[in-house]
């Protein structure tokens, strides 16, 4: 599957997305945003499924500082930032009808941020980084100082691996490859600046509020049953979003069960249609 491109104009200036699309044209669209040093391809194999692909346009991005997409110096990452660059790529690729905006880890309060001018009528969180006890990692990292960051073009080695063993339940699988290259494509950066904006969007107690402003029935969080400690939604996310667990995956579930990941989207998407869901 082919990245595509677009220039997108931000605050007078312009950024180069990168992007990745499949599916039916003028069918109902499904964004999917990725997580902190990822990019498009973590949702690859999502996007090669059949039934997904006949029944709806599916959309991948790099964010900017991640994948192939333009890395400005003078983009700050953060998340209000980010979910206003794709509300600008939406319009930019004359996007309607947007079904589902799906969003992984940073890319849940980033997916949250843009339902508030896409209301889309589902809104799916994949273990998103929600409170501060999902920032463990990235508030330290925030502290370090930037020349270290500076100097890592791309990132050692070290960093994919602690990567893997973080997102998959098996970092030694094929899908650490995945992993491997979205992490060496992340600018040091963007890497910084959006462990600080990830913390700062988990400190704000009104990133959780705004979710509870959603509709639950509309609102839809997907675990992973494997996933590491430092991940855990609040207590009462079960009045706030209706919650679904992927068997035998970690954090990156769509990588770790994307057989399971794929028919739990599935469930979500086609029974509104009132289709026969095919496995």
């Amino acid at each position: 599957m082919e990245n595509l491109f677009v220039n997108v104009p931000f605050d007078g200036k312009e950024i180069r997305l990168s992007y990745k699309m499949a599916g039916t044209d003028r069918k109902p669209v499904l964004i999917f945003i990725h997580g902190l040093a990822c990019n498009c391809d973590y949702w690859i194999h999502v996007m090669e499924d059949r039934n997904l692909k006949k029944g709806f346009s599916l959309v991948a991005l790099d964010l900017p500082g991640h994948g192939l997409s333009s890395k400005p110096r003078w983009y700050d990452y953060s998340m209000e930032a980010f979910s206003s660059v794709i509300n600008r790529f939406i319009k930019s690729l004359g996007l309607s009808n947007i079904r589902a905006i799906v969003g992984f880890s940073m890319g849940g309060p980033v997916a949250i941020d843009l339902w508030k001018s896409v209301r889309s009528k589902k809104l799916i969180l994949v273990e998103p980084v929600l409170t501060e006890k999902d920032v463990p990692i990235s508030k330290k990292l925030a502290r370090f100082p930037w020349p270290i960051f500076s100097a890592l073009k791309p990132f050692p080695l070290l960093f994919p691996k602690s990567f893997s063993k973080i997102h998959l339940k098996n970092p030694d699988s094929y899908n650490s490859k995945i992993v491997a290259k979205a992490m060496h494509q992340t600018s040091g950066l963007a890497f910084k600046r959006c462990c600080q904006g990830l913390v700062r969007s988990a400190l704000d107690p009104q990133t959780y509020k705004s979710l509870k402003n959603i509709n639950a029935e509309k609102a839809v969080l997907i675990r992973g049953d494997l996933t590491k400690p430092g991940f855990s939604p609040p207590p009462d996310i079960g009045s706030v979003a209706t919650v679904k667990k992927v068997p035998d995956s970690g954090h990156a579930v769509m990588l770790d069960n994307c057989e399971a990941f794929v028919r739990t989207l599935r469930d979500l998407l086609f029974s509104e249609k009132g289709r026969t869901i095919k496995n």
